[in-house]
């Protein structure tokens, strides 16, 4: 799960960086450019959403510390409690790195 973490830190150093790799991550995960811009900023699209499978208010939830019962799902993890303290190990920035990496081609749960 550590190294779960380092990936997911690192792709959120990347989105923090510059806009233009928000484009080029966009295009890699299927999003238009806004969906990823306002994730990063703390909000998720319903495209976003849809695309997850969980609710824009699930993906919220996550990036701030907690996990709701679809995203605990959509992680592939056995309870909510084991979610939110992967979503508070991660901190915000870890935890969107998660999202995107949910959203890479041939990704499964966690």
């Amino acid at each position: 799960m550590c190294e779960l973490i380092l990936i997911a830190k690192q792709l959120a150093f990347l989105l923090n960086s510059s806009p233009m790799n928000h484009a080029a991550i966009a295009t890699c995960v299927g999003l238009i450019p806004l969906d990823l811009e306002s994730l990063v900023k703390g909000k998720a699209t319903a495209g976003l959403a849809l695309k997850l499978g969980v609710t824009p208010s699930d993906i919220e939830d996550f990036i701030n510390g907690s996990a709701t019962y679809g995203m605990t799902k959509r992680l592939g993890l056995g309870n909510a409690s084991a979610a939110t303290e992967l979503a508070k190990v991660c901190g915000r920035e870890g935890a969107i790195g998660i999202v995107i990496g949910l959203l890479l081609p041939g990704s499964a749960p966690i």
